[in-house]
Protein backbone atom coordinates (compact mmCIF):
# COMPACT_ATOMS: atom_id res chain seq x y z
CA UNK A 1 0.00 0.00 0.00
CA UNK A 2 1.30 3.49 -0.83
CA UNK A 3 0.66 4.76 2.76
CA UNK A 4 3.31 1.98 4.32
CA UNK A 5 6.39 3.31 5.35
CA UNK A 6 9.61 1.41 6.67
CA UNK A 7 9.89 0.74 10.23
CA UNK A 8 12.40 2.93 11.75
CA UNK A 9 12.29 1.33 14.89
CA UNK A 10 11.19 4.55 16.90
CA UNK A 11 7.89 3.53 17.64
CA UNK A 12 6.87 7.48 18.66
CA UNK A 13 7.41 7.93 14.63
CA UNK A 14 5.61 5.30 13.82
CA UNK A 15 2.89 5.76 15.77
CA UNK A 16 2.42 9.34 14.35
CA UNK A 17 2.83 8.10 11.22
CA UNK A 18 0.09 5.42 11.59
CA UNK A 19 -2.36 8.88 13.09
CA UNK A 20 -1.96 10.99 10.32
CA UNK A 21 -1.99 8.24 7.67
CA UNK A 22 -5.47 7.60 9.55
CA UNK A 23 -6.69 11.52 9.54
CA UNK A 24 -5.37 11.09 5.84
CA UNK A 25 -7.59 8.52 4.67
CA UNK A 26 -10.47 9.69 7.03
CA UNK A 27 -9.84 13.22 5.23
CA UNK A 28 -10.00 11.93 1.46
CA UNK A 29 -13.74 10.10 3.02
CA UNK A 30 -14.84 13.14 3.44
CA UNK A 31 -13.83 14.93 0.48
CA UNK A 32 -14.91 12.06 -1.57
CA UNK A 33 -18.83 12.32 0.68
CA UNK A 34 -18.27 15.91 -0.22
CA UNK A 35 -17.86 15.78 -3.76
CA UNK A 36 -20.58 13.38 -3.97
CA UNK A 37 -23.09 15.62 -2.06
CA UNK A 38 -22.29 18.12 -5.08
CA UNK A 39 -23.56 15.95 -7.94
CA UNK A 40 -27.14 15.53 -6.98
CA UNK A 41 -29.26 13.94 -9.69
CA UNK A 42 -31.14 16.80 -10.92
CA UNK A 43 -27.37 17.86 -12.02
CA UNK A 44 -27.35 15.07 -14.41
CA UNK A 45 -30.46 15.09 -15.62
CA UNK A 46 -31.36 18.88 -16.20
CA UNK A 47 -28.16 20.01 -16.56
CA UNK A 48 -29.79 23.15 -17.30
CA UNK A 49 -31.49 24.24 -14.25
CA UNK A 50 -30.16 22.41 -10.83
CA UNK A 51 -30.16 23.04 -7.25
CA UNK A 52 -26.71 20.85 -6.47
CA UNK A 53 -26.51 23.01 -3.33
CA UNK A 54 -28.04 24.03 -0.54
CA UNK A 55 -28.47 27.88 -1.30
CA UNK A 56 -27.71 28.05 -4.83
CA UNK A 57 -28.61 26.08 -8.10
CA UNK A 58 -27.20 26.10 -12.00
CA UNK A 59 -29.65 28.41 -14.04
CA UNK A 60 -29.12 28.41 -17.75
CA UNK A 61 -25.67 27.75 -17.26
CA UNK A 62 -24.44 29.52 -14.31
CA UNK A 63 -24.36 28.71 -10.55
CA UNK A 64 -26.41 31.18 -8.98
CA UNK A 65 -26.08 31.97 -5.33
CA UNK A 66 -28.47 32.63 -2.18
CA UNK A 67 -27.25 32.29 1.19
CA UNK A 68 -29.58 31.53 3.64
CA UNK A 69 -32.49 30.38 1.43
CA UNK A 70 -33.00 26.58 0.28
CA UNK A 71 -33.62 26.87 -3.75
CA UNK A 72 -36.46 24.29 -4.69
CA UNK A 73 -37.67 23.60 -8.40
CA UNK A 74 -41.16 22.40 -8.40
CA UNK A 75 -43.49 21.80 -11.26
CA UNK A 76 -46.50 22.77 -8.96
CA UNK A 77 -45.01 26.18 -8.60
CA UNK A 78 -48.06 28.71 -9.69
CA UNK A 79 -45.54 30.98 -11.24
CA UNK A 80 -42.19 31.11 -12.61
CA UNK A 81 -41.16 31.97 -9.15
CA UNK A 82 -41.55 33.27 -5.53
CA UNK A 83 -40.28 33.23 -1.94
CA UNK A 84 -41.15 32.41 1.47
CA UNK A 85 -38.80 33.05 4.63
CA UNK A 86 -35.56 30.54 3.88
CA UNK A 87 -36.75 29.10 0.41
CA UNK A 88 -37.00 29.99 -3.13
CA UNK A 89 -38.87 27.70 -5.34
CA UNK A 90 -38.56 27.84 -8.86
CA UNK A 91 -40.86 26.17 -12.25
CA UNK A 92 -38.62 24.77 -14.14
CA UNK A 93 -40.59 24.68 -17.15
CA UNK A 94 -41.97 28.10 -17.31
CA UNK A 95 -38.29 29.38 -16.15
CA UNK A 96 -36.98 27.63 -19.89
CA UNK A 97 -39.76 29.94 -21.31
CA UNK A 98 -37.16 33.69 -20.50
CA UNK A 99 -33.69 34.32 -22.25
CA UNK A 100 -30.95 33.39 -19.64
CA UNK A 101 -30.58 36.82 -18.43
CA UNK A 102 -34.14 37.06 -17.33
CA UNK A 103 -33.69 33.51 -15.60
CA UNK A 104 -30.94 34.98 -13.61
CA UNK A 105 -32.56 37.99 -12.97
CA UNK A 106 -35.84 35.83 -11.82
CA UNK A 107 -33.53 34.18 -9.71
CA UNK A 108 -32.05 37.06 -8.01
CA UNK A 109 -35.56 38.79 -7.55
CA UNK A 110 -36.92 36.12 -5.80
CA UNK A 111 -33.41 35.84 -3.14
CA UNK A 112 -33.86 39.51 -2.63
CA UNK A 113 -37.00 38.95 -0.88
CA UNK A 114 -34.66 36.93 1.94
CA UNK A 115 -33.17 40.84 2.35
CA UNK A 116 -35.63 43.09 1.30
CA UNK A 117 -38.97 41.71 2.34
CA UNK A 118 -42.06 41.69 0.33
CA UNK A 119 -41.46 44.91 -1.63
CA UNK A 120 -41.82 44.01 -5.16
CA UNK A 121 -39.89 47.29 -6.58
CA UNK A 122 -37.24 46.70 -4.05
CA UNK A 123 -36.62 42.97 -5.11
CA UNK A 124 -35.86 44.33 -8.48
CA UNK A 125 -33.94 47.09 -7.52
CA UNK A 126 -31.59 44.60 -5.58
CA UNK A 127 -31.34 42.17 -8.16
CA UNK A 128 -30.37 44.37 -10.53
CA UNK A 129 -27.53 46.17 -8.46
CA UNK A 130 -26.70 43.07 -7.41
CA UNK A 131 -26.08 41.73 -11.20
CA UNK A 132 -24.57 45.10 -12.00
CA UNK A 133 -21.81 44.29 -9.01
CA UNK A 134 -21.07 41.03 -10.43
CA UNK A 135 -19.94 42.10 -13.59
CA UNK A 136 -23.18 40.13 -15.57
CA UNK A 137 -25.69 42.44 -16.39
CA UNK A 138 -25.32 45.56 -18.91
CA UNK A 139 -28.31 48.34 -19.98
CA UNK A 140 -28.82 45.95 -22.68
CA UNK A 141 -29.59 43.39 -20.38
CA UNK A 142 -31.77 44.74 -18.39
CA UNK A 143 -33.56 46.15 -21.81
CA UNK A 144 -34.35 42.51 -22.26
CA UNK A 145 -35.66 41.88 -18.89
CA UNK A 146 -37.67 43.94 -19.64
CA UNK A 147 -39.02 43.10 -22.94
CA UNK A 148 -40.22 39.78 -21.00
CA UNK A 149 -42.59 41.55 -18.86
CA UNK A 150 -43.33 44.49 -20.96
CA UNK A 151 -47.09 43.52 -21.53
CA UNK A 152 -47.83 42.46 -18.04
CA UNK A 153 -50.43 44.90 -16.46
CA UNK A 154 -49.19 44.63 -13.01
CA UNK A 155 -50.95 43.58 -9.83
CA UNK A 156 -51.82 44.81 -6.08
CA UNK A 157 -47.58 43.99 -5.58
CA UNK A 158 -46.09 44.60 -9.12
CA UNK A 159 -45.85 47.79 -11.27
CA UNK A 160 -47.49 47.13 -14.39
CA UNK A 161 -44.50 46.75 -17.18
CA UNK A 162 -43.47 49.78 -18.17
CA UNK A 163 -43.44 51.66 -14.83
CA UNK A 164 -41.53 48.22 -13.70
CA UNK A 165 -39.34 48.39 -16.46
CA UNK A 166 -38.50 52.05 -15.76
CA UNK A 167 -38.15 51.51 -11.70
CA UNK A 168 -35.19 48.88 -13.35
CA UNK A 169 -33.26 50.96 -15.52
CA UNK A 170 -32.89 53.85 -12.49
CA UNK A 171 -31.61 51.42 -10.48
CA UNK A 172 -29.11 50.26 -13.28
CA UNK A 173 -28.35 53.80 -13.43
CA UNK A 174 -27.43 54.30 -9.65
CA UNK A 175 -31.01 56.77 -9.29
CA UNK A 176 -32.74 54.03 -7.49
CA UNK A 177 -36.61 55.12 -6.76
CA UNK A 178 -37.28 55.77 -2.93
CA UNK A 179 -38.68 52.97 -1.60
CA UNK A 180 -39.89 51.06 1.88
CA UNK A 181 -39.78 47.51 2.93
CA UNK A 182 -43.16 46.39 2.64
CA UNK A 183 -44.82 49.15 0.51
CA UNK A 184 -46.64 47.74 -3.12
CA UNK A 185 -44.10 49.89 -4.97
CA UNK A 186 -42.21 53.24 -5.56
CA UNK A 187 -42.95 55.42 -2.09
CA UNK A 188 -45.79 58.75 -2.91
CA UNK A 189 -47.73 56.52 -4.66
CA UNK A 190 -51.40 55.96 -4.40
CA UNK A 191 -51.88 51.98 -4.75
CA UNK A 192 -53.88 52.60 -8.16
CA UNK A 193 -50.82 53.79 -9.67
CA UNK A 194 -48.63 51.02 -7.82
CA UNK A 195 -50.25 48.72 -10.03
Amino acid sequence: MFFDREESGNETEVGVWRVGRAFGMALLILVGLMWASTVAPSDKREGFFSSAFAGSAVIGGYRMQCPGARVRFSRHSPGVGFAVRGEIVFNRKLMRRYPVVTQRMIFLHECAHQYVGRNETAADCWAIRTAKSQGWLSERGVHTVCRSFAGSNGSRTHLAGPQRCAAMLRCFRGRAPALTAGSGGIVGTTRRDAR
